[in-house]
């Protein structure tokens, strides 16, 4: 699964619609939840999506609110991620890396643009 483009979306409800999100991103494979974001545990999708991706993928996700409902939860998602060797962007396809650091949060991931 290495160099492998994960997508991954979510809606708070089963009525709401994930086309938006990733719309003319490619990736191999994608995961979707249809659920709130309180806990990882009501996001099945997600927690398939953490276990599926190795070393060298790339988690492509619309904005980092659809992945985490706060910044301890992201921190946590997104250093795992990196710890084994995968990177992730927002679907603007920029790797977390390049966004500028900011002195009170670190990276700024706020904004697609990373604060620019």
């Amino acid at each position: 699964m290495t160099g492998q483009r994960i997508g991954y979306k979510r809606v708070s409800t089963v009525d709401q619609n994930t086309t938006r999100q990733l719309e003319g991103v490619a990736a191999d494979e994608v995961f979707e939840d249809k659920a709130s974001g309180k806990s990882t545990a009501q996001r099945p999708a997600l927690e398939a999506m953490l276990k599926h991706v190795r070393k060298g993928a790339v988690v492509l996700c619309h904005s980092m609110d659809r992945m985490a409902r706060n910044l301890d939860e992201l921190r946590r998602i997104v250093l795992g991620l990196t710890s084994r060797g995968v990177l992730e962007t927002t679907s603007q396809v920029r790797p977390l890396s390049e966004l500028p650091v900011t002195p009170q949060l670190g990276r700024d991931i706020a904004s697609p643009t990373g604060g620019e």
